[in-house]
């Protein structure tokens, strides 16, 4: 529907591999017209991938039928339209193009915090690398590196039906920019679970996280994703996910830097609800680049899972059985100091069961949809359809907004 500028967005279709196509797509309107321009284009895939949604179906759609779920429900729902309602409008929109019920696609918007009530396992599941790193003349050259790689780990159903959407959201009245981002996209989803950038500079990736408990009257936590791709720096996006006077339903880490930034860090956030808390649990960690900035939390190479690493939460265990053996098998990696080094980590496959580039089996339902790697020093974002160590190249090659950290 819109134009991408080119100071924004640049895009360079690499290869076409044997995993298929991820579409991008630019939507620019209000947010109910963007909903519902993506809902119209993507109708197919939406439709098949909510109506393979077994627990949905089975489970949660059930659940919210009954008093108590009807109560929680309406509950969710208020507070994402009292204190969300440009994202609601979205949804509505996606939910009408799509030709979904609008009940269907909310309960899908809720769905982690309704699985601690009924023991629905979670969707995602996905895996970090932080390279930070000053370079050195040594005997092996290392250049400077700024770079945050991430798997995309979900259902296989969403492989081939995801998408990466470029949305620009005007002002119903004025037609002036409001947010400009782009984002990889689960079918049917609001954007902000999974990775992106925005106009600003800021760049996102999103881990989930599993709690044992979620916030019950609480905004629920895809709202407040969504949220992150309109903010202009790291200053709003912590006030954003505070939750202050609202609490936050579920848990989940974010992975933050900024081309623009005048600092060279980078930083994860993790995220709890609060039992009858009107606020979120907030961890920050920093991580510095070593000789450069070090008054960080550490410096050089970071990873992370879906495990809170910085934050005493109790979590769901039984779910955590990959997380734990990826975090093993990074152990066993030598240092990451490159690019080569964060692909090599995102693409092992030597633990049978439970690899860090992930492919359904027995032992492990999950799939690497997409690997991005956002390169600050660059200012490029990398998509992978494949194995990125030992697959193709990438897929797509996006131009992030230039800003002080870009070279």
């Amino acid at each position: 529907m819109g134009v991408i500028s080119l100071h924004v967005l640049l895009v360079v279709v690499v290869v076409v591999t044997s995993a298929g196509c991820v579409e991008l797509y630019t939507s620019r309107g209000t947010h109910y017209q963007v909903g519902l321009d993506v809902g119209q284009h993507f109708q197919g895939a939406i439709q098949e991938y909510y109506a393979m949604m077994t627990d949905l179906h089975t489970k949660l759609l059930p659940f919210v039928e009954t008093a108590g779920g009807s109560h929680i429900y309406d509950t969710y729902l208020r507070m994402a339209e009292t204190h969300f309602p440009q994202y609601v409008d979205e949804l509505r929109g996606i939910a009408v193009g799509a030709k979904l019920s609008f009940k269907q696609v909310f309960t899908n918007h809720i769905w982690d915090e309704l699985s601690t009530l009924i023991g629905v396992k979670q969707k995602k599941s996905c895996t970090d690398v932080y390279v930070n790193d000053v370079g050195d003349e040594g005997p092996t050259v290392v250049t400077p590196q700024f770079s945050l790689g991430h798997n995309e780990d979900g259902s296989p159903n969403a492989k081939t039906r995801a998408y990466i959407l470029h949305a620009i959201i005007v002002n119903n009245v004025t037609g002036t920019v409001e947010e400009d981002f782009t984002s990889f996209t689960y079918p049917g989803e609001l954007p902000g679970d999974a990775y992106g950038f925005n106009i600003h500079g800021v760049v996102l990736t999103m881990n989930a996280v599993l709690p044992v408990i979620a916030g019950i009257g609480a905004v629920p936590r895809d709202f407040v994703l969504r949220a992150t791709f309109a903010v202009k720096s790291q200053a709003e996006l912590e006030s954003l996910i505070l939750s202050e006077g609202t609490g936050v339903g579920y848990g989940y880490n974010l992975n933050y830097g900024n081309t623009q930034d005048d600092v060279r860090s980078l930083v994860s956030y993790e995220v709890a609800p609060l039992e009858n808390q009107p606020r979120a649990l907030v961890s920050k960690y920093t991580v510095g680049c070593h000789g450069v900035n070090d008054n960080t939390n550490t410096t050089g190479p970071y990873f992370h899972f879906n495990l809170y690493n910085h934050t005493d939460v109790v979590q769901m265990t039984s779910q955590l059985t990959s997380s734990y053996h990826r975090q093993a098998r990074v152990a066993q990696i030598p240092e990451v100091r490159n690019t080569q080094g964060a692909l090599y980590v995102l693409g092992d496959t030597h633990d049978p069961d439970y690899p860090i580039y992930r492919t359904a089996r027995p032992t492990d339902e999950f799939s690497t949809l997409t690997t991005a790697f956002l390169n600050l020093v660059h200012c490029r974002l990398y998509i992978y359809v494949d194995n990125p160590f030992t697959g193709s190249r990438p897929f797509m090659n996006l131009t992030l907004p230039a800003g002080r950290q870009c070279h």
